[in-house]
C-alpha cells in the first residue's frame, strides 16, 4: 500500500503543510516512497477510515503507512517526518518525552484554531 495522508484540503495551514511535505520528499534522489494525499471528505478517505463519514471538520490529520497502520495528529506528523529524507533525527527529537509533550499540546491547539489563525484555502 502506498502511504496516505488524510488531511483538510480546505485549510490553508494544512494545504501549505502538504506542499512542504511534497517539496521535502522531492529532495530525495530516489523518491521511490511516494505518499498520496486525500481530502478527508473524499470517498476513498472515508472508505479507508470509516469514522470520517459525516465529519464536518477534521480534528487532526491522519497518516496510513504502507502496512496499513494509522496514526493521528502529532503521532502522524512524527511518522511522516520519519519517512522523509533526513527526517529520522527530527522525528527522534520530536519523540523525546519533554519535546513530545510540547509537540502534542502545540499540535492540538493549532489544529483547533487553524481556520482562525490561517484561514481557508482560496479556491478559484
Amino acid at each position: 500500500m502506498t502511504p496516505i495522508v488524510i488531511y483538510d484540503a480546505d485549510c490553508r495551514l494544512c494545504e501549505t503543510s502538504r506542499q512542504w511535505i511534497v517539496r521535502w520528499a522531492a529532495l530525495s534522489r530516489r523518491n521511490d516512497r511516494p505518499m498520496r494525499f486525500l481530502h478527508f471528505e473524499e470517498p476513498e478517505a472515508v472508505r479507508l477510515q470509516p469514522d470520517l463519514g459525516g465529519v464536518g471538520c477534521l480534528a487532526a490529520f491522519r497518516y496510513l503507512d504502507d502496512e496499513g497502520r494509522a496514526w493521528e495528529g502529532e503521532q502522524a506528523a512524527i511518522q511522516v517526518v520519519r519517512r522523509l529524507p533526513g527526517g529520522r533525527p527530527v522525528a527522534w527529537l520530536l519523540s523525546l518525552p519533554g519535546i513530545y509533550r510540547l509537540t502534542q499540546k502545540s499540535y492540538h491547539w493549532i489544529a483547533a484554531h487553524r481556520y482562525r489563525l490561517f484561514g481557508p484555502v482560496a479556491r478559484h
